[in-house]
């Protein structure tokens, strides 16, 4: 909202759109003073239950009755040239943007857990469990090869 005037004014934004749309938009009644000379910049909440687009029709609009006009009125129409039936026409594009980043995660953390349990299920056994004496992954040499954990031989005792 821009104000060319030498003195505050007050407004309010008035927002619509189509009724085939399944678009909800959120409070923009609420009234804005723009000093003289200033702009303001007003934010709307648009909702939308598809994807697509859909125009917006904008007009800014008295709070109160002022000279001869009750409250709610627009202060301004639409200029002959335009196509639009308001003051201003905007057209939002909404996108399913969140329900995919959602998607998306929720797949990696998907792929994290099954690969941990895939990892943890090739490791073997947990770790209060021990394997028999010559059968672990980190024992010296093979089962029965007579080695040691540091690739000596070993020496069986003398009999007789």
């Amino acid at each position: 909202v821009s104000n060319g005037l030498k003195e505050a004014i007050t407004v309010r934004l008035g927002v619509s759109a189509p009724k085939a749309q399944s678009v909800t938009i959120g409070n923009s009644t609420r009234e804005v003073t723009v000093p003289p000379g200033h702009e303001k910049t007003l934010k709307i909440q648009v909702q939308s239950a598809g994807a697509g687009s859909t125009t917006l029709s904008l007009w800014l609009e008295t709070p109160v009755a002022v000279a001869g006009t009750k409250a709610g009125t627009a202060l301004s129409t639409a200029p002959a040239s335009s196509t639009c039936s308001a003051m201003a026409c905007v057209t939002v594009q909404a996108t399913h943007f969140g329900t995919v980043a959602i998607i998306i995660i929720v797949l990696a953390l998907l792929l994290f857990v099954l690969s941990a349990a895939t990892r943890a299920i090739r490791r073997g056994s947990g770790p209060g469990e021990a394997s028999a004496p010559g059968t672990g992954p980190t024992d010296g040499g093979a089962p029965g090869t007579g080695h040691t954990e540091t690739g000596q031989a070993a020496t069986a005792p003398a009999v007789g």
